[in-house]
């Protein structure tokens, strides 16, 4: 009995989800739902390995687990390991010494496949949008195949012990676990997408059921998988379109995987299911069946050299950065040809398993080593004076950052975020409102208002503004930020302070209609309790982290926006909100640009005071310096006194 046949379109698929994936990853048009591609290589490595699962049971009786793991690891494992010790390698004299610390325990996790374990626990964000995070993010996904094939073996072993002797019984057990699997999977994963968690991404049991797609495909799977002549061409286009809009109609925004993953998962499967004559002659063309061969090395290789080259070389615009993924297909052949292909077929590996395990452990350990080696001299790096100072600079929190300030209850707020006067709290409290970009404000008004002889009681909660709009980020926070501006002004009037003060992010992606109808609902309500409202209008957005980049360049170089691109950056924003308290006749708004900088630049260090901690909130230190400046406008303008 004979393998599995050869499919090149399933090449072609593989090809399709690694131009998907760098796509996006390079920032390019067109391809802002591209991170789906990982979502085609889940369903596809379903399919693959299912098929070659079957076709083993069904030629020798059972499934060789341990044959089969050990093939595992010598086609996966040493490619990806020579990446990692590169990685790591190289971040010592190019990547930030600050970075160091998530690097190195990602090398350690992804060298036996727990990395996504690891960005999990560490609530990393795949979809932040600055290419300056850690360079062995991309390896979660690896992570997750790697445990889907440790796992599914013995699942399907133990379901063909389970009685019956037949090929057709056993494939109806088969595919009974699978959908059961599957089912359960799936709902998982929506679970924990509304709650927006992490895990919902990263967790293998949230991923099991794109797999189980591409298993029941293998399988036979129910009958709309089963197409007859003249219906392939239809499940065909089905499934590039469901791909497609995908694709196109996601970004960074949407609350995935959850439910909407079953676009592309579904697609994928029909598309495999189909195996259409009329996408053949697309798909089994020679460059795309190349592009396939290549996708593992490419996927390897892409996300390190664009997140390595972008960090060393700061803000880079499109072309760069598709230069950047282009030139990661010469490592990427290079340890196709050298690593991958003459392991995966050496004969001493292919005899048994047990030299596999022994290689895999030594790959492990080699890492494990060089993270050692690298830390020594990262460790000086770190130990320098200005990367100390960044260091600081990076934790120069506000001190109420670390207490529970998103709550809406009264007593909790004053109990946990509130400062008083020293002669004691007579005087109706100043009530701070927003997004994190509000937090970052706490030392200057906690400065302003005190002096003044009034509490400060600060609100907020991050990606959530006070006023009314829909913001776009996962699908708890939305939930959860909804619910609390609807009872926004329920704390208003509990606390019934001397005046609010306002301050959010610049970046949401929300229509100037919805921003002015939000704001001016909130202003309103103010108005009609005659509270006065002040708002702090947003700081200028850095398109790297200037922490990072100063670590890396030095403290003198050019890590932030100069003052044109700033005020261009911001002139909209602060103009909308400018006019809408004009029109409202009611509220008054504190610019920071004039504090932040000069008439040329936006410098990171003003009078030895590192001013961003990140790429888009102050230090706290920065922002009591700016105390007098917001008093006096506590004073004259909001309070009127």
């Amino acid at each position: 009995m004979t393998g599995p046949r050869h499919r090149a379109d399933i090449d072609g698929l593989r090809a399709v989800a690694i131009a998907l994936v760098v796509g996006y990853h390079a920032g390019a048009p067109g391809f802002a739902g591209g991170f789906v591609g990982v979502d085609v290589f889940f369903v596809v490595s379903g399919f693959l390995i299912t098929r070659q699962l079957w076709s083993g049971q069904e030629r020798a009786g059972t499934i060789d687990v341990l044959e089969f793991w050990g093939r595992r690891i010598r086609r996966l494992a040493p490619a990806a390991t020579v990446m990692i010790l590169v990685v790591v390698a190289v971040s010592v004299p190019v990547a930030s010494p600050l970075a160091w610390d998530d690097t190195w325990r990602a090398a350690v996790a992804s060298s036996v496949y727990l990395s996504n374990g690891f960005f999990g626990a560490e609530s990393a964000d795949y979809f932040a949008a600055e290419v300056t995070t850690n360079p062995l993010l991309h390896t979660w996904s690896l992570a997750v195949e790697e445990q889907f094939y440790l796992v599914w073996p013995v699942v399907l072993l133990v379901a063909a012990s389970c009685g019956g002797s037949t090929s057709a019984g056993r494939r109806r057990r088969w595919l009974a676990i699978v959908a059961l699997v599957s089912v359960a999977s799936f709902a998982l994963c929506v679970v924990l997408t509304q709650r927006g968690t992490p895990w919902a991404f990263y967790a293998s049991p949230a991923r099991a059921w794109e797999f189980g797609l591409g298993a029941m495909v293998a399988l036979g799977g129910p009958r709309w998988l089963r197409p007859c002549h003249g219906r392939r061409t239809l499940l065909a286009a089905l499934g590039t379109a469901l791909v497609l809009s995908a694709v196109w109609m996601f970004d960074r925004s949407t609350a995935f995987p959850g439910a909407w993953a079953l676009l592309p998962a579904t697609g994928t499967a029909l598309l495999i299911a189909a195996d259409a004559r009329v996408l053949r002659p697309l798909l089994s063309a020679a460059p795309v069946q190349w592009l396939g061969r290549m996708s593992y090395g490419w996927y390897l290789w892409h996300w390190p050299i664009l997140v390595l080259g972008v960090g060393y070389l700061g803000p880079v615009g499109l072309g760069p950065r598709v230069g950047l993924t282009v030139v990661a297909l010469a490592p990427a052949v290079w340890s196709h040809r050298v690593v991958e292909q003459p392991l995966r077929f050496h004969p001493r590996l292919a005899r048994s398993a047990a030299p596999n395990f022994a290689l895999g452990a030594a790959l492990a350990g080699a890492v494990a080593l060089a993270v050692v080696a690298a830390g020594t001299e990262m460790q000086g790096r770190l130990d320098r004076p200005e990367v100390r100072v960044l260091a600081a600079a990076q934790q120069d929190l506000p001190v109420l950052a670390d207490q529970d300030c998103e709550t809406l209850d009264v007593d909790e707020l004053f109990d946990e975020c509130r400062t008083v006067p020293p002669d004691g709290d007579g005087s109706a409290p100043i009530l701070l409102l927003g997004d994190s970009h509000a937090g970052q404000w706490q030392p200057a008004l906690e400065q302003g208002a005190v002096r003044l002889g009034h509490p400060l009681v600060t609100s907020w909660r991050g990606n959530c503004p006070a006023i009314p709009v829909a913001v776009a980020v996962d699908g708890r926070s939305s939930a959860e930020c909804r619910s609390r501006q609807a009872h926004m002004l329920d704390l208003v009037d509990d606390i019934e302070p001397a005046a609010v003060v306002l301050s959010h992010s610049a970046a949401y992606d929300v229509s100037d209609a919805e921003w002015q109808s939000g704001l001016e609902t909130m202003v309103a309500e103010l108005e009609e309790r005659h509270i006065p409202v002040g708002v702090l209008l947003d700081i200028p957005r850095q398109e790297t982290d200037p922490v990072h980049c100063a670590a890396v360049h030095g403290l003198d170089a050019e890590c932030t926006v100069d003052r044109e691109t700033a005020d261009a950056q911001l002139a909209s924003a602060h103009a909308r909100e400018l006019e809408i308290l004009v029109d409202a006749g009611h509220g008054v708004a504190f610019d920071p640009l004039p504090v932040l900088c000069d008439r040329e630049n936006c410098p990171l260090l003003v009078d030895d005071v590192v001013t961003y901690r990140d790429s888009n909130h102050l230090t706290a230190t920065f922002a009591s310096r700016l105390g007098p400046d917001i008093r006096r406008w506590l004073r004259h303008e909001v309070l009127g006194g």
